[in-house]
């Protein structure tokens, strides 16, 4: 099952799949992807992009940006509650670009939720092959789970990048990615960063980590944060 459609496409495309443990892949581009609310992927589904690059250059030309599957965001301003994409157990996102169209590159740009949540309790979840044009929290994974894998990751969040706690089992985050620079997708030019670097050297955490009964880590960069990576006891501690 192939789409390319808004949320209620791909909220069906998921149902469909999911009694089989299936996955539904999304065309590469821009049209048709947007997503309001939140996207639950099922336990045992997959939701899969085109974009399968080991390495992914923030500085590269902007139509590089366009050539993979992207999926807009135009729901949550204002607020850090809640989540665009929600994963259950033994879910795989694969091969996606993420871009708020409506986000500023500015030193005060909009809170948004974080791009993509995992769900309490969940075990066995990857995210690999994906990037961020401008989320302001990319991957949280801070609710109970077990498991997890984060690799090949890249992009520009702008206030953080990855939140691990309550991590009961193995997490391993490996080749991720994250500089702060700008990129309009919407006018297809390359703004000053200025503002928006000046947030994220006050105020980013590329990763932030708090309980995790083993995590590690390979191959990661992160470049114009206030912190790289930041340690905290995590809940409980």
């Amino acid at each position: 099952w192939t789409i390319q459609s808004a949320t209620n496409g791909i909220y069906e495309a998921l149902a469909y799949v999911a009694p089989k443990r299936g996955q539904v892949y999304l065309r590469a581009g821009l049209s048709g992807n947007t997503i309001h609310g939140t996207l639950n992927v099922p336990d045992y589904t997959s939701l899969i992009g085109t974009e399968m690059l080991n390495h992914r250059n923030v500085n590269h030309f902007s139509d590089s940006y366009t050539l993979g599957t992207v999926i807009e965001i135009v729901d949550g301003k204002g607020t850090t509650t809640g989540q665009a994409i929600s994963l259950g157990t033994n879910t795989t996102l694969k091969g996606i670009t993420f871009y708020y169209p409506d986000q500023v590159n500015s030193n005060t740009p909009f809170e948004y939720p974080p791009t993509i949540k995992t769900n309490y309790g969940i075990e066995d979840v990857q995210i690999e092959y994906c990037y961020t044009i401008n989320s302001y929290i990319f991957i949280d994974a801070t609710l109970s789970h077990n498991q997890l894998l984060l690799r090949n990751i890249f992009g520009q969040p702008i206030y953080k990048g990855i939140r691990v706690d309550q991590a009961w089992d193995t997490d391993i985050l490996e080749n991720i990615k994250f500089k702060s620079t700008w990129y309009d997708l919407g006018h297809q030019v390359w703004p000053d960063p200025t503002a928006s670097q000046a947030f994220s050297i006050a105020n980013g955490i590329a990763i932030e980590i708090g309980r995790a009964d083993w995590i590690r880590l390979r191959h990661v960069y992160a470049f114009y944060y206030w912190i790289g990576i930041y340690m905290e006891p995590g809940s409980p501690t």
